[in-house]
């Protein structure tokens, strides 16, 4: 039975112990992206966890395609993110307190202060800002990457074998088989980026002779067997179909459980901060999608729709997070953006949340004044 059935029956700890010590791992674009978008100590930590199993690391052709054509989106989304939070500390922050008729009875040496953190914040900010635009022409994270993966990436397939997958995507979307299925409203070519890496990944094991282990923090239903909510792991179908072409295991984790499973096997202390980092966002991301996801999809979607789902993401966020102040800069930045909410709205609440975790990750940095702002801010509330 278990045989058979493997892909139904949960790993026991022992094998899934042998499957960290000795299977291939092979990373998502989303992972090598998302080194933009972590702090610089979680993405050294990630780096240093990568050269512990060096031996057994791969990229897939399709999934280092994917990083390149999204590299210099990413960088300057996290430019934006910081110049738009800049903005919003200006607008939302700065300029009413340089409105004394709107508070006669506060004293200024409070005011001062309280104008002092935020100039020091923008400051911060804008350092950041021109870190990233650096990596516009010198990217530090590129550099790394190029070093732990050199000679450590798969053949694109030649022109036929891509014909080959685009026919048999077409026959498996229409059926909703697995994986992809869920990209088929992008149309084109591009509706098939999953099922190339699927079948590249496959190759991989068939060359190899090794389980693999795919590790992604996008959470998508043809890929995952989620159950109420809960992840229970890869598709049995998708892990029954890659069994029975290369005579191998499949398993699928995010980003958290790889650094997780790996510090542990190489005795490296992980800090909480790094792992609830990485934790947020994921889970960001996958609110993220879950509000847009009908949105894109549907091109005689309302304007009121759109409104709807915005809301809900900026509401969520605010309400989970106890971000309800800066949530409204999140509702500025959306709302007032001159370009089409169609296009660009996923990209504006991105960018809003990009910001709020900035602002979280830098508020302990900034300076030792930076601690005081709660203070700060509730004794100028109760002027």
């Amino acid at each position: 039975m278990k045989k058979d059935f493997f892909a139904y029956i949960r790993t026991e700890e022992a094998e899934l112990k042998k499957i960290w010590k000795n299977s291939i791992f092979t990373f998502d674009a989303n992972i090598l992206l998302n080194f933009y978008r972590y702090r610089a100590e979680t993405t050294s930590t990630f780096f240093n966890l990568l050269e512990k199993v060096k031996d057994r690391t791969w990229l897939t052709n399709q999934a280092v395609q994917e990083y390149f054509n999204n590299r210099l989106i990413v960088i300057s989304e996290q430019e934006k993110a910081y110049s738009d939070l800049k903005e919003g500390i200006t607008k939302h922050v700065e300029d009413p307190l340089n409105n004394q008729r709107k508070h006669p009875y506060v004293g200024n040496e409070l005011l001062e202060e309280f104008k002092l953190i935020a100039s020091k914040l923008k400051t911060e900010l804008d350092s950041r800002s021109q870190e990233y635009s650096k990596r516009l022409s010198k990217d530090d994270i590129l550099e790394k990457i190029i070093e732990n993966f050199d000679e450590k990436v798969g053949c694109a397939f030649d022109e036929d074998k891509t014909s080959e997958i685009y026919k048999e995507g077409d026959k498996r979307y229409n059926l909703d088989i697995p994986p992809g299925f869920k990209d088929k409203n992008k149309g084109g070519t591009r509706q098939f980026g999953d099922l190339i890496l699927w079948n590249q990944i496959i190759e991989l094991a068939k060359k190899e002779k090794k389980d693999i282990v795919f590790i992604t923090d996008d959470e998508k239903e043809d890929w995952l067997y989620i159950h109420k909510g809960r992840t229970i792991g890869m598709l049995p179908s998708l892990q029954i179909e890659f069994n029975k072409l290369t005579n191998q295991k499949v398993f699928i984790y995010n980003a958290q459980r790889f650094i997780e499973e790996i510090g542990k096997l190489s005795k490296t202390t992980i800090t909480a901060d790094t792992i609830d980092e990485i934790k947020t966002l994921r889970e960001e991301n996958k609110i993220l999608f879950q509000h847009f996801d009908d949105l894109f999809n549907d091109i005689e979607i309302t304007d009121d729709e759109i409104d709807l789902n915005i809301n809900r993401g900026i509401l969520y966020l605010a309400d989970s997070e106890g971000w309800a102040e800066l949530a409204q800069l999140g509702v500025f930045l959306v709302r007032n953006t001159t370009i089409n909410y169609r296009n660009y709205g996923f990209q504006s609440l991105k960018r809003f949340i990009e910001s709020r975790n900035i602002f979280e990750i830098k508020y302990e940095q900034i300076s030792p004044n930076a601690k005081n702002v709660d203070t700060a801010y509730v004794r100028l509330q109760k002027k």
